[in-house]
Parts: structure tokens; sequence; C-alpha cells
């Protein structure tokens, strides 16, 4: 949900999350989950 409120800018939805931005990365990689724009 965070991603997609941050437009799929995953820097946006880490800063929204308190998290860095790689760790996010990594937990996107861990649950096969993609960006916003790697959807279409």
């Amino acid at each position: 949900q965070a991603l997609e409120e941050a437009d799929g800018v995953v820097a946006h939805a880490a800063r929204k999350l308190q998290m860095r931005r790689t760790t996010l990365v990594e937990k996107l990689r861990k649950y096969g989950l993609q960006r916003a724009n790697e959807m279409a």
C-alpha cells in the first residue's frame, strides 16, 4: 500500500515506512512483489 501511495517510488515508500530503501527492496524481492511501474 505504501508503494502504491508513493506511485511506485521505492525511496518515497521506504521513507513513509521509516526504513532504508535497500531494506524495502530486499523485502519486495523476498515476497515477490513488484513496483507499480513494473506491473504494466
